[in-house]
Formats: structure tokens, C-alpha cells, sequence
């Protein structure tokens, strides 16, 4: 047993030594304790910056927003002045955001609560499922929204216990593209 154990009184050195390597160790571990603090911190601002950015990229799509708002049920609808240019750029704006869920530079359950019924008011007009969802080869160049629209389905149907009206097309990611959504 006494090769194991050094019963000898320590010397002042060694036990200086032994205390700095304590205090040290400690202190490290302190130090990690408080970065990880910081960067959750710095995660939560960094993702309300981006929050009050979208709010703002969202803004100039009022338009297309107030149409599909105003719209009777049931009825067609098309863009104001019949610019479906402006829904191309509005869908992209759902397609960058799901590149930011995707980094996780956004939250998907906040993203749903504040943005989520924009989608669902776009997608629900059958003119806009039928120009860009009812042809798979124009489909292709949506796999992003597609995503997003799946993942924002899911969110909905957890927070509400409800199923969404108009499912997103799932059957139209492409296999290589199709991620966990």
C-alpha cells in the first residue's frame, strides 16, 4: 500500500502547490461556467435583432398581407394589380427565414407564433397552391418553402392541437433535398 500512497507529511511547497492547482481548476471551471452564460445571452439578442429585422423585411409585403386578409372566403384571389412577382419575392422571404431556422439564428416556435399565420393565409388560396405546388418541376424551386411550410405545420398542430387546413406538399421535396423538417 505504500507504494500507492505517499503517508509522509506534504511539504509548504506542495501543499502551495496542490492549493493554486485547486484554486486554478476552479477558477477555470468558473470561467467556462460564465462564457456559456454570455454566449446563451448573446444567442437570445442576437435572435431579437433578428426578430425586429424580419418585422421589417415583412413590412413591404403589406400589401400582398392586407389583400390575402381582406379576401372573402372561398373566393380567388390574385396579388394587388396582378403582380405574382411580388408573391416570388414574399415566398422567398419564407424561404430565408427557413435558412435562419435552419442556423438556428431563429427559434421555430416563436418564428410560428409571429409569422406562421402569414403562410398559412398564403397557402391557404388555391391560386397560389395551383401556380406553384400543382407542378412538381415548378415545385423543385420551392423545397425551402416547402420545408418551412412543413416545419411551421408541425409547430402549429403542437401549439394548438389543431391540423392545419392546408397540409404542406411533402410529396414534392425531392429525396436528396428532403431534411428532418
Amino acid at each position: 500500500m505504500t507504494a500507492l500512497f505517499n503517508l509522509e507529511p506534504l511539504s509548504t511547497d506542495n501543499l502551495v502547490t496542490i492549493i493554486l492547482a485547486v484554486v486554478g481548476f476552479g477558477g477555470t471551471i468558473f470561467g467556462l461556467v460564465r462564457a456559456s452564460r454570455q454566449l446563451r445571452e448573446n444567442r437570445r439578442v442576437t435572435q431579437g435583432q433578428v426578430l425586429l429585422e424580419l418585422s421589417d423585411h415583412f413590412r413591404h409585403f403589406e400589401g400582398i398581407h392586407r389583400s390575402l386578409l381582406n379576401t372573402k372566403r372561398g373566393a380567388d384571389w390574385a396579388p394587388p394589380d396582378r403582380d405574382w412577382t411580388s408573391v416570388v419575392f414574399y415566398m422567398g422571404l419564407f424561404e430565408r427565414c427557413q435558412v435562419l431556422l435552419e442556423g438556428e439564428a431563429l427559434a421555430l416556435d416563436e418564428f410560428e407564433r409571429l409569422y406562421g399565420y402569414r403562410l398559412r393565409l398564403l397557402v391557404k388560396r388555391r391560386s397560389v397552391r395551383d401556380r406553384y405546388f400543382s407542378n412538381a418541376k415548378v415545385a423543385s424551386g420551392w423545397q425551402d418553402f416547402i420545408r418551412i411550410w412543413k416545419q411551421l405545420d408541425d409547430a402549429y398542430a403542437a401549439r394548438t392541437e389543431k391540423e392545419p387546413k392546408n397540409p404542406a406538399p411533402i410529396g414534392l421535396l425531392r429525396a436528396n433535398a428532403c431534411r428532418e423538417a
